[in-house]
């Protein structure tokens, strides 16, 4: 489960410390604090991973600011942490979590671990992180084995000022 990100997730650091990182700084925020349109760059499979292999890894350095009509505010996760919520599109949900603004955070998609937990796994730019000052939302699907009709329990790692694991509710 969470084995089959360690790969993308070096290769993501290996990235990262070569200066290759796509997040080329924040993306626009409307007045209201709410994110715009993900940004997300594509780099080739490893040829190692038989699972990843024939694939396109999605490095998704997600947008600044918080989920329109999410009810909160980029202070409330900068205090309270990470947040998670549904979107219009069904299957698809957003996680805003606490971020730097020069040390954006990236994550490369969700991972059934069961039928109602998902890993995401977030990578940081290389070096020590300032403490953040800023909202970063993704847009993530629900993958192929978790069923997101009876609430799922995300798992998020790799980024010390989000909460370890986040309740959706069913949609």
């Amino acid at each position: 489960m969470l084995h089959r990100l360690s790969l993308p997730v070096a290769l993501a650091a290996a990235l990262a410390l070569a200066g290759c990182s796509p997040t080329g700084g924040a993306a626009p925020v409307d007045p209201g604090g709410s994110a715009q349109a993900p940004q997300t760059a594509q780099e080739p499979a490893a040829e190692s991973s038989a699972a990843m292999d024939q694939q396109a890894l999605s490095l998704d350095s997600g947008v600044a600011g918080v989920p329109a009509g999410s009810g909160a505010s980029i202070d409330d996760v900068l205090r309270g942490g990470a947040i998670a919520m549904w979107t219009a599109e069904p299957g698809t949900f957003t996680l805003t979590v606490p971020a730097s603004s020069t040390c954006i955070p990236s994550v490369f998609g969700a991972e059934a671990v069961s039928a109602s937990q998902i890993a995401v796994e977030l990578v940081a730019g290389a070096g020590p992180c300032p403490a953040p000052d800023e909202a970063r939302t993704y847009e993530l699907r629900v993958p192929d084995g978790a069923d997101a009709s009876g609430g799922l329990e995300i798992l998020v790692g790799g980024i010390e000022d989000a909460p370890s694991t986040i309740a959706l509710p069913a949609p």
